[in-house]
This record gives C-alpha cells, sequence and structure tokens, in this order.
C-alpha cells in the first residue's frame, strides 16, 4: 500500500491547501478535482488551459501556455481531469501558480 496521497490532495496542496484546518484536524474537504468538473473547470479556465485528446495512444493531454512565452508545459492522464489535475501539479512544482 502506497503512502502517496490521492490525487485530489496532492493538487490542493499545489494550490495552497494546507493538511491541517484551522482547528488543527486533518483535512478530508479537498474538491474531487480529478472526477469533478465543476471543481476542475474553473481551474481549466483560470490557468487558460488547454486539453486534447491522443486518440492513438487513448489518454488525454492538457497544455498551459502563454502569448509571451508559447507552450509552457504539458502533462497526460486516461481521462480529461487527470490530464489537468498532473499540469497542475507540474504547475506547483515549476512555480506557475
Amino acid at each position: 500500500m502506497s503512502d502517496e496521497k490521492p490525487l485530489r490532495m496532492q493538487v490542493a496542496h499545489a494550490l495552497g491547501w494546507t493538511d491541517l484546518d484551522k482547528d488543527g484536524y486533518y483535512r478530508t474537504d479537498a474538491p474531487y478535482y480529478d472526477t469533478d468538473w465543476s471543481a476542475t473547470g474553473p481551474l481549466i479556465e483560470k490557468y487558460q488551459i488547454s486539453l486534447i485528446a491522443l486518440q492513438r495512444i487513448g489518454k488525454y493531454q492538457a497544455s498551459y501556455s502563454t502569448e509571451e512565452h508559447g507552450l509552457l508545459e504539458t502533462e497526460q492522464g486516461d481521462t480529461p481531469l487527470m490530464a489537468v489535475c498532473n499540469l497542475i501539479l507540474t504547475l506547483g512544482k515549476a512555480g506557475k501558480l
């Protein structure tokens, strides 16, 4: 069994969430970014993320770019939301959020 946190919690951390709430209890209220479009859709819009289906390999690709710098980051996932989550993690690690 892996000690790795669920993808939704990893994304929440990348977005600035902490493990503990204001009362010191472990948080379990992070949105389900990996399965809930209503949670992830606003992130797609905020960060202007593009999504495409990679039909030949059965995956999805999420991309982040800016007009000034062009394509900056891409990530893949088994579903569109997982691709976005993977991209958010990459952007967070790179300090681009």
